[in-house]
């Protein structure tokens, strides 16, 4: 059975070293799970839309091998903010 991920993640940096901001799996924003395709692109293509529409950000698109990933570059904050959806195998 396979199961799909959407995550969002956020990275800052300050005085020129990378940090992870907290992960919070309980957050419902951080995490969903999603046993079908069409609702887990329809909640990626969502989280997407909200950095773009409530951020000035620009983005790269880096999906490779079936994952899909976009990353959200804050134009005036040295954030980034990553965006997925991943498929999974659950046996």
């Amino acid at each position: 059975m396979n199961v799909y991920l959407v995550t969002s993640r956020a990275f800052f940096k300050k005085n020129n070293t990378d940090y992870a901001m907290a992960f919070d799996p309980k957050d419902n924003n951080d995490l969903k799970l999603f046993a079908n395709y069409d609702d887990a692109k329809k909640e990626f293509i969502n989280a997407c839309n909200f950095y773009r529409d409530y951020y000035s950000v620009t983005e790269e698109d880096v999906s490779c091998n079936n994952e899909l990933t976009i990353i959200f570059y804050n134009k005036y904050r040295p954030v980034r903010y990553i965006v997925s959806l991943i498929e999974k195998e659950v046996r």
